[in-house]
């Protein structure tokens, strides 16, 4: 999980938050693969090369099959101005894996798209290096170093004429099984059979937590891709603007997606599910007004609206109005029975009615996913009420418990960040 939450935060260029989850993974398996490796591309990124040097280093302590590390060990070279260097470590990569060494370089583009550009002075260096590998033998290992070179230099031609002649040097390997397909079909970018290999795979060997996450990461691409033709075919159109405003409120970007939802909004105004995003983030922002507007008219085209029924009862039981917020809450809950947080809100609301047999029975089922406390201390406000004085305080009890495990939880976390800072 902190893998992939690193990977993801090192693409959208959040680097403290990008090492943090990278130092979780490691704190929670020293010997987890890539971890190192993304704290060494953070590193990269950053141009502080000495310690991208020590984590790519580390990483191949943890994982001496790591092509991407040898790789990235070859574009710190180039970025010092050690061609021979570079082209040293970039032949040990591709004897590991050619494929995997070019993606880890961003070839034949990288992935997600947008490398950021390299600073005067790393241009210097690297354009610097280009006669001494263009004299180089002639080989896989030359063209990987020019695809690179030319494309971090911006000279798109002949970095795709190089990449073609490796490509050309370049056999596939010999895959026996699933996942090694799935790895190579991945490393070349072919993201649908890479995903269609790792899912059979992970079928017979369901804890192979390695698989699993680069089974993540392969959706992840496969969402990009589908993103990227998008814009690319039908710019304007509102699916675009869609898939734009939920990229945006992924990477908790909430004013650039709310303005892409409102876009939406005026193309189709009753598309189903826009009204309630819009809604949804304007409650985030604490719009409740605004909020509510658009969640009700949500719910006039669309009544069965789970999470638009459960965010119109929450505003309602904010203003104290449970006697309106219950048939809302009871809804959202008898149409998707598993949203724990609906369920407390709904007990809350019966609480306040003086119905506590009814809050009791919702809270009982908030309790099933409770991890801040919060329905254990309400359903220890029910049995006070019920004159269950001995469940009541251990309700409460649990609740203490729990809120202690999180700000324990939350310390750790601050610690963790204070340390990448350091």
């Amino acid at each position: 999980m902190h893998q992939v939450y690193g990977d993801i935060y090192k693409d959208e260029h959040a680097w403290e938050n990008a090492a943090a989850h990278y130092y979780r993974a490691l704190e929670q398996d020293p010997h987890w693969q890539g971890a190192h490796y993304g704290l060494g591309d953070v590193a990269v990124r950053r141009e502080k090369l000495e310690i991208a040097t020590q984590e790519y280093q580390h990483e191949l302590e943890v994982n001496a099959g790591s092509a991407a590390a040898l790789a990235g060990l070859g574009e710190i070279a180039l970025l010092d101005g050690k061609p021979d260097d570079a082209l040293a470590s970039f032949g040990k990569a591709i004897h590991v894996g050619a494929y995997q060494a070019a993606y880890a370089l961003g070839l034949p583009r990288p992935y997600p798209a947008g490398a950021e550009d390299l600073s005067p002075h790393a241009q210097e260096q690297v354009r610097a290096c280009l006669a001494t590998i263009e004299s180089a033998p002639a080989g896989a290992t030359r063209s990987l170093a020019l695809a690179f070179a030319h494309a971090r230099l911006g000279n798109n031609d002949a970095s795709q004429t190089a990449w073609n002649d490796f490509t050309k040097r370049t056999p596939p390997p010999g895959a026996s099984n699933a996942r090694e397909r799935g790895l190579d079909n991945f490393y070349r970018q072919n993201f649908e059979p890479a995903a269609a290999d790792l899912s059979t795979w992970l079928k017979l060997h369901p804890n192979d937590w390695q698989t699993d996450y680069l089974l993540a990461r392969t959706y992840r691409n496969l969402s990009l891709s589908t993103l990227e033709h998008l814009l690319a075919v039908a710019p304007d159109s509102y699916p675009a603007h869609q898939l734009l405003a939920e990229t945006y409120q992924n990477a908790e970007q909430s004013d650039k997606a709310l303005a892409e939802y409102r876009v939406v909004e005026s193309m189709v105004p009753n598309l189903p599910g826009v009204h309630f995003s819009i809604g949804h983030l304007l409650l985030k922002m604490s719009q409740q007004d605004q909020a509510k507007d658009e969640l009700a008219a949500e719910l006039r085209s669309n009544p069965e609206h789970a999470e638009a029924n459960a965010e119109m009862g929450t505003i309602l039981l904010d203003r104290q109005d449970a006697v309106n917020a219950i048939p809302y809450l009871e809804k959202a809950v008898q149409l998707e029975p598993d949203q724990w947080g609906t369920y407390r809100e709904l007990g809350k609301a019966y609480y306040m009615q003086k119905d506590f047999p009814k809050a009791e029975t919702a809270l009982h089922q908030a309790v099933r996913h409770d991890p801040q406390g919060l329905a254990h201390y309400q359903l220890g406000l029910v049995y006070r009420s019920l004159g269950q004085k001995e469940a009541a305080n251990e309700q409460f009890e649990i609740s203490r418990r729990l809120k202690l495990e999180g700000l324990a939880h939350d310390e750790t976390q601050m610690t963790t960040l204070k340390s990448v800072e350091q």
